[in-house]
């Protein structure tokens, strides 16, 4: 049997949840309004979930889900530090269309949910408390809070 499929609104029109790794669990977020999609799963955690992205993009399609692909290695700090702004456009992309987007990694519990921080910290103007709270609150998950510091930091001044 299928583990039970959790996804979270985590702001107004931007949801939050693990891999959709079937078409019923597609319908279930196009049932939920939801028509734009960020994947941030790598090439190994779909050959590790025997999973192809190219059929999942058709079907999503197919649905009327516009889905991106931003991979980002899980549990590597610096790939999310890196993918971080790649991922971001992509949601502010979606959301300017005027898409309610969903974003998700593996489980959903680090990757997606520290992406939606970052988001709700760069196109909401929240601080990282205001936006780790609003996140966590809305869905049981345990962002990278030391990548997002980082991130939002940014590279070391010279000089």
């Amino acid at each position: 049997m299928e583990p039970a499929f959790d996804f979270d609104e985590v702001d107004s029109g931007l949801w939050v949840g693990p891999c959709p790794s079937s078409p019923q669990r597609i319908q279930q977020l196009r049932k939920a309004g939801i028509d734009g999609l960020v994947s941030l799963q790598t090439d190994d955690d779909l050959m590790g979930m025997d999973l192809d992205w190219n059929l999942l993009w058709r079907f999503m399609m197919g649905q009327g889900i516009a889905a991106r692909r931003q991979p980002i290695t899980d549990f590597d700090d610096r790939a999310l530090i890196q993918g971080l702004p790649a991922a971001i456009v992509a949601i502010a992309e979606l959301r300017a269309a005027g898409r309610v987007t969903y974003v998700h990694c593996s489980a959903g519990v680090n990757r997606s949910p520290t992406v939606a921080i970052g988001y709700l910290m760069q196109h909401n103007g929240l601080s990282l408390d205001q936006a780790w709270q609003q996140v966590t609150t809305r869905r049981p998950c345990d962002p990278n809070r030391a990548a997002l510091e980082r991130w939002h930091l940014g590279p070391p001044k010279r000089g």
